[in-house]
């Protein structure tokens, strides 16, 4: 059943919770298709419960928007077996948690991701944290790596888990989806750069320690190129100067480029007497924690990719690249000039090399039913619509390519519980999607 454009708007201008009746029985029924930790299974779930066409998309936004969490909210530490999703099977990881003294299942509460060093385990990450976490009513959540524990292998697997144990937690408890941040160190410090780069559009702020972005392309570790991702993201990093040299090398790269496109919340401090260490006390973390919000739907976004089920951000997702994008490739150098730089030249010239085989979209929202697209390597784009970014009046136009395109927009359960099974996202709640070729 679709609900007519009008009624659609009217839902982010007023509470509808009393036309629409009971929303406990929708609450069920999402409870129950968002508990498996398989993301393809919860999509296709979706699918056939959008299919049923027995509640209309206007009732499914509302029951998605006031989700109840059904976990235990009890305060303090412990750590629960949790199943989930990793690279495309299911393992039982120790999930650490610390629950505030504040928190509240009718409050939505802000998160830290806790990502632990090599050999560490999630519980003794966050007690790092506890007492920042207490004064800012802030949960914390810890995955701890079950597999070789020998350092951040740069691993599909890796950031499956962390993810899935974020929708997890999300689940469990009421989670303020705009105030999500993720912190590391070491193992951690590297994954938790992962996370920002490759997945941008999750986080309020990120927080790594002693760990870095990297460049070397081989097994798809070069996430360097996705830097112009992070340009939003409040980001704070704490690096020993007497480091191993690489990483020294790559976070001070990072941020020199940061400062150079622009970032305006990018802080970098370096301790030139400290190795692989940091001094923690150098933020003031509570009002780190406080003072940024992930904006739920940007007007401008930057995405830049290589890894097809990597390329969503916000409300653009990329569904095909042209054949030059390449996430893994063969370094051809010439020995000539090869000769002629250094160590630090050849680092260079291949993130050079690497930004040529990167797919880049801007997309800028200027209002209802007017969205600009730039692109870079890009074929083909979706655009997810909340109801407030189309109307009745005239059909939504998208420039891409130098050309003015007018797809069809129609509203649909399908669109709305997909996306939610995906991403479990209380803040962005699309109602429609249209996909957009050169």
């Amino acid at each position: 059943m679709i609900a007519s454009l009008s009624l659609l708007v009217a839902l982010g201008a007023q509470d509808p919770a009393s036309e629409l009746g009971d929303l406990a029985p929708l609450h069920a029924r999402l409870h129950t298709l968002l508990a498996d930790p398989r993301p393809g299974v919860r999509v296709e779930a979706a699918r056939a419960l959008a299919a049923e066409n027995a509640v209309d998309v206007t009732a499914w936004r509302e029951a998605c928007r006031t989700l109840p969490p059904r976990g235990d909210g009890t305060a303090g530490r412990r750590v629960e077996e949790v199943e989930l999703f990793a690279d495309g099977d299911v393992e039982t990881t120790p999930v650490a948690l610390y629950v505030p003294r504040s928190y509240q299942a009718e409050t939505a509460a802000p998160l830290l991701m806790v990502l632990h060093w090599t050999g560490g385990r999630g519980e003794q990450a966050v007690r790092s944290w506890e007492s920042v976490a207490e004064e800012l009513g802030m949960l914390l959540v810890a995955p701890s790596e079950t597999g070789p524990n020998d350092g951040y292998g740069f691993t599909q697997r890796e950031r499956d888990i962390t993810l899935s144990a974020l929708h997890w937690a999300k689940l469990q408890f009421h989670v303020d989806p705009d105030r999500v941040f993720a912190t590391g160190v070491s193992r951690g410090g590297h994954l938790a750069w992962e996370m920002a780069l490759r997945h941008p559009d999750l986080w309020a702020g990120v927080a790594p320690m002693i760990g870095g972005p990297y460049w070397d392309v081989r097994d798809g570790r070069a996430n360097l190129r996705y830097l112009e991702n992070v340009l939003t993201i409040p980001l704070v990093d704490l690096q020993g100067a007497q480091d191993q040299a690489g990483l020294v090398w790559n976070v001070r790269y990072a941020f020199e480029m940061l400062e150079e496109l622009g970032a305006e919340q990018a802080e970098y401090h370096e301790f030139p007497e400290l190795g692989h260490s940091f001094d923690l006390s150098v933020v003031d973390w509570k009002t780190f924690f406080s003072d940024h919000l992930r904006p739920s739907r940007p007007d401008k976004i930057v995405r830049a990719f290589a890894r097809p089920r990597e390329a969503r951000s916000f409300w653009v997702e990329v569904l095909e690249a042209t054949k030059e994008v390449e996430e893994e490739f063969e370094p051809m150098i010439s020995a000539s000039l090869n000769k002629k730089l250094d160590e630090d030249g050849r680092r260079r010239w291949l993130i050079d090399e690497t930004a040529e085989r990167t797919g880049r979209v801007e997309a800028i929202f200027s209002g209802p039913d007017r969205i600009e697209l730039k692109t870079s390597l890009i074929q083909e784009v979706r655009i997810y619509l909340e109801p407030d970014m189309f109307t009745e009046k005239g059909p939504l136009v998208v420039k891409f390519a130098g050309r003015r395109k007018k797809p069809k927009v129609e509203p649909s359960s399908e669109v709305l519980l997909v996306d939610f099974a995906r991403r479990l996202d209380r803040s962005f709640l699309p109602v429609a999607q249209v996909d957009v070729k050169r």
